[in-house]
């Protein structure tokens, strides 16, 4: 009122966040414009201003800037604010609160206020100013006995060292743009209370006006952060709320009523906490519960994917035995055979007996250190009869994991075995499906890309990283080629019967689906159609 500026402390209300000074500045700092204000003499260097439309006011300046704040909140049709009420009435209202607090002195009311008093010495000015105002700040929020210690709202009450960078993350992204300077180094522990203040007050908010800019605020910070859901947010200002009763349970109830009165106050607010504890604990225990029971599910898959495992290993092992048994491969070509013939020299190329330009062509010599690996991993590792369901890159990604070269004549015969079997001959026609696929799309990289399709290019699974990069570029550059090769045959195909259209090629595309099985089946189909075009022309 008279252009003194003096100390002045703020405290927690006890009960009521309409008037909780820490509160309101709260939400002065998170939704007010703001901006901070320097000090103009050199005695108050390196303060700055919370509210900086109050600093270097004359004499009756604040008064009259308080009472157009008032205007301006009756106009707005403010509940609970009378048409009479000025700034005057709130100052004289405070004085009444403090004057009349049996257990405040007159020395601490005439300290909050500023007031000059003749019966009060320079020296004992000094020496109680401090303590006298802070017990008059208790006294106007409130407290029953302003001579004991109020604790202020604290993130400890749910801060862990578990969410410890949660909860960091959550107070940068609601106060780190403020008008306070270094909010989030030297002005930390002014941040956090602030923080606390408004996650205690979180739910009476949301029960006042849950569209309000406090509450939009609040949540918006908490969703930028990702880590954090918009129940958790109620969640943590109950736990602040029990804390801070708790941590004041004795200092509940202003200086109205009597003790008994008090402590029932109080005694209630406990048995409240304990109340909400009490059900947060059976959450916890329901949830609990609920991970068990999809532990134990987990547990059980576990066991049949290992009872699987033994079965697959099983049958992997008659599959090797049959290898080296069957006639189904020429006697040369048994995996135990080259094994041994690789220790004492360098394995000789054999023509595939089942392939048809075996007259021109030799099969490729295979490394002799890799002999065993090469069959024993293509027959016993890779899933064959699923292969016509696998989309192109999956394919080359196993055939890179098996170590195996499809060029190699032995890899699969070009014609059909004269066996019975019409598993063993479906089985075949996959394979060599799959062998198709593998030499077109392999004819379509450039220099680069034939690079992704070698087994000596892939990184040993020590090197996970670097393995995991290779093969996801390896998949990108398969699912191109892909693409490639399904619209060339498409093509192919149109082109032959006449009835290449953009229409009829995109109609086809789209309903193409990219595996191998139906790619080889377009290959098929454009050679037919090929055929049959010339066929036509012909005759």
């Amino acid at each position: 009122k008279k252009g003194v500026q003096y100390l002045m402390t703020f405290h927690p209300d006890a009960t009521n966040w309409r008037i909780d000074v820490l509160h309101a500045i709260a939400c002065y700092v998170l939704c007010g414009h703001g901006g901070a204000k320097a000090s103009t003499t050199q005695q108050e260097s390196g303060v700055n201003w919370i509210f900086p439309g109050y600093v270097d006011l004359a004499d009756g300046g604040a008064a009259s800037k308080l009472s157009r704040v008032v205007e301006e909140a009756k106009d707005a049709n403010v509940a609970d604010l009378l048409k009479e009420s000025t700034s005057h009435g709130l100052r004289v209202g405070a004085s009444d609160e403090m004057v009349y607090h049996y257990l405040l002195s007159v020395f601490a009311a005439i300290s909050r206020g500023g007031w000059d008093c003749k019966a009060d010495s320079l020296l004992f000015h000094y020496l109680t100013a401090d303590s006298s105002i802070d017990q008059a700040g208790k006294a106007l929020a409130n407290w029953h006995d302003p001579r004991m210690h109020v604790s202020a709202p604290t993130l400890d009450a749910f801060r862990t060292s578990e969410n410890e960078h949660i909860v960091e993350a959550f107070c940068r992204e609601l106060l780190g743009t403020s008008c306070i300077p270094n909010v989030n180094t030297e002005m930390k522990a002014v941040r956090d209370v602030l923080v606390a203040s408004l996650l205690r007050f979180y739910d009476d908010i949301m029960e006042a006006d849950k569209n309000s800019l406090v509450i939009r605020k609040i949540q918006a910070a908490a969703l930028r952060t990702r880590m954090i859901k918009l129940d958790e947010l109620r969640q943590w200002g109950l736990l602040v709320k029990n804390r801070f009763l708790v941590a004041n349970a004795q200092n509940l109830g202003n200086n109205g009523g009597t003790d008994a009165e008090r402590y029932s106050t109080a005694l209630t607010a406990l048995q409240e906490c304990c109340a909400q504890m009490s059900a947060q604990l059976v959450r916890s225990e329901s949830n609990q519960r609920q991970l068990l029971v999809g532990q134990n599910k987990i547990a059980a898959q576990l066991d049949r994917m290992e009872s699987n495992q033994g079965i697959f290993l099983k049958n992997q092992q008659v599959m090797e035995d049959w290898m080296d048994t069957s006639t189904h491969f020429p006697a040369q070509l048994s995996p135990l055979k080259r094994k041994a013939s690789s220790m004492d020299s360098p394995p000789k190329n054999a023509p595939d007996p089942d392939d048809a330009s075996a007259t021109t062509k030799k099969a490729k010599p295979a490394a002799a250190g890799n002999a065993l690996e090469e069959t024993m991993s293509t027959k016993a590792v890779v899933k064959w009869r699923e292969c016509g369901e696998w989309t192109c890159d999956a394919l080359i990604e196993e055939l890179l994991k098996s170590n195996m070269d499809l060029n190699s004549n032995h890899f699969i015969p070009l014609k059909a075995s004269d066996d019975s079997s019409k598993k063993k001959n479906a089985v075949r026609k996959k394979r060599l499906n799959a062998r198709n696929v593998f030499k077109e799309l392999f004819a379509l990289a450039n220099d680069e890309q034939k690079g992704y399709f070698d087994p000596k290019n892939l990184p040993s699974r020590d090197l996970s990283v670097e393995r995991d990069k290779w093969l996801l570029e390896m998949k990108r550059i398969v699912e191109g080629l892909a693409i490639l090769l399904a619209k060339h045959q498409i093509r192919t195909i149109l082109k032959a019967e006449g009835n290449l259209t953009d229409q009829s090629f995109n109609k086809k595309f789209k309903n193409t689906k990219l595996s191998v099985g139906r790619l080889g089946n377009l290959m098929g189909e454009a050679l037919t159609a090929v055929n049959k075009a010339n066929e036509k022309k012909t005759s």
